[in-house]
Formats: structure tokens, C-alpha cells, sequence
């Protein structure tokens, strides 16, 4: 599995009583790149929006194989939205929606995810 540089912009989650949690998300553009994580260990995967549609393999066939990157699990198990869904750093559950303003670009900064089709 290969990383891939992705165009992302942050985001402050709440979670209980624990608030200003720091999460990464994309906005369609040019292209739409969807995060996702595993839900065991919190390690962050990218697959472009046109990979997922006209790969001719259903998602779910892509990652049946595959483990996660650092902790090993499986992938068809553990892996999930982000940061629709996260682990937070106590192994509790998070979550969070993105505004649907769009910030700046001059906000956006890149960061390199594993790439799921790759």
C-alpha cells in the first residue's frame, strides 16, 4: 500500500464532556478523496472518489484483503468514515460533520494518508 498527499482542512469535533478534539476532512473539489480510519488503533486511509466508482471492484472487495497499516487488523472490520467516526486517544468513539461552509483555501494544508487502491 503506497501513501498519497491529500488537500485537507481542520476541524475541532466535540465528543461528552472533552471538546476542540482536532480532526482532518476533505470537500469535493476538483476530485473528491474520502478518508476513512480504523476504528482499532485510529490509522488514516484515503481512496479517491472516481477509484471507488470505476475501479469495476466493489469497495468492500478492495479492503476484504487488506490489513491495517500499523496495528495489523483487518481492514473489513475495522475500517470506517472519518471523521465521520474516530478514535480518540482514551479508545472512545467520536464523531463529527463537517460545516457546509467551505473554508478559505489558504486554510487547506496537504497531508499524506495510505492509499486504500494502491
Amino acid at each position: 500500500m503506497n501513501r498519497r498527499t491529500v488537500k485537507c482542512f481542520k476541524g475541532y469535533a466535540q465528543s461528552g464532556v472533552r471538546f476542540n478534539i482536532e480532526v482532518l476532512y476533505t470537500l469535493p473539489d476538483y476530485y473528491h478523496t474520502k478518508l476513512f480510519t480504523c476504528l482499532r488503533c485510529g490509522a488514516l486511509y484515503c481512496a479517491d472518489q472516481d477509484d471507488i466508482d470505476c475501479s469495476g471492484r466493489p469497495f468492500d472487495a478492495v479492503i476484504a484483503d487488506l490489513e491495517c497499516q500499523e496495528c495489523q487488523s483487518p481492514l473489513s472490520a475495522t475500517l470506517a468514515p472519518y471523521p465521520e467516526s474516530f478514535r480518540m486517544a482514551d479508545e472512545t468513539m467520536g464523531h463529527f460533520t463537517p460545516s457546509p461552509l467551505i473554508p478559505d483555501d489558504q486554510d487547506s494544508f496537504s497531508v499524506d494518508f495510505w492509499n486504500l487502491y494502491t
